[in-house]
């Protein structure tokens, strides 16, 4: 078989192997490319895209040239996957290789997206075992939603009754003692406090990073005419953006506690 009647044949396999997948971007500069999507990823999250350039000496005596894109890997994984590819060209030199390629980074990915489950599975618990309830100075307990998970990102309310002002900043330098909480990439956080003596609201918020957050939490609390309740979400962003979906998330996992404890008005 000569060198244009086999990269023909494979070109035509890759078609049939992956009908949806696999596309001709331009048939005069023979570049192909196919989005790959692991199988073992429920959201989509990961997601990567090969793009392929077939030069006419392939496969007897040029490889292909093909780049990655992938905005959610970091650049070590990346170009760990691209090490994995060029050995499979230099070790696989004089044959059709494309459908080892593709395969090579579906496998990577599916690791990644394994790897991913089983590490935000086990945050998730070590998260529910330390910190069911836990109990700061003055005796103040904290309460802990349950986490909720939208495209990588990790949403976690936590809700503690407050007495003063003293009592907010107690329950939120217990809840950073908890790593995961420490690191978190957002602890956005509002109040509301009723006075005995004058019957005035004291209220204040924090965006801590997540602009309108905050303040976004505080209206919650507003709305449902919670009284002397401290509610912090915990954001762990998970690199890709969800624009307002993530200040629904918020408010969502915060009146789903606020509910569960009776602070919400009836």
């Amino acid at each position: 078989m000569d060198n244009e009647e086999s990269r023909n044949d494979e070109i035509a396999a890759l078609s049939a192997i992956y009908p949806d997948e696999w596309k001709c971007e331009d048939s005069k500069t023979n570049s192909y490319s196919i989005e790959i999507v692991s199988e073992l990823d429920q959201n989509k999250c990961f997601t990567l895209k090969i793009d392929f350039k077939i030069p006419m000496g392939y496969p007897l005596h040029e490889l292909p040239i093909y780049t990655i894109s992938a905005p959610w890997m970091t650049r070590e994984d990346k170009q760990k996957l691209l090490e994995q590819m060029n050995t499979i060209c230099n070790d696989s030199s004089n044959q059709s290789i494309l459908y080892c390629l593709v395969e090579e980074a579906r496998q990577f990915i599916d690791k990644m997206a394994e790897n991913y489950a089983k590490s935000n599975e086990t945050e998730t618990k070590q998260l529910e075992v330390e910190s069911i309830q836990s109990i700061v100075q003055c005796d103040i307990p904290i309460y802990h939603g349950e986490p909720l998970v939208d495209r990588k990102s990790t949403f976690q309310a936590h809700l503690a009754p407050i007495r003063s002002v003293e009592d907010v900043e107690l329950v939120l330098c217990k809840l950073k003692e908890n790593r995961k909480i420490s690191a978190a990439t957002h602890n956005m956080w509002a109040y509301r406090l009723l006075s005995n003596d004058t019957n005035i609201v004291n209220q204040n918020c924090d965006d801590d990073g997540e602009q309108h957050a905050g303040s976004r939490l505080l209206h919650l609390l507003q709305i449902v005419d919670a009284k002397n309740v401290f509610v912090v979400v915990s954001r762990w962003y998970g690199g890709i953006q969800l624009g307002p979906d993530r200040f629904k998330h918020i408010n969502n996992v915060a009146r789903d506690l606020l509910q569960q404890y009776n602070y919400i008005n009836k």
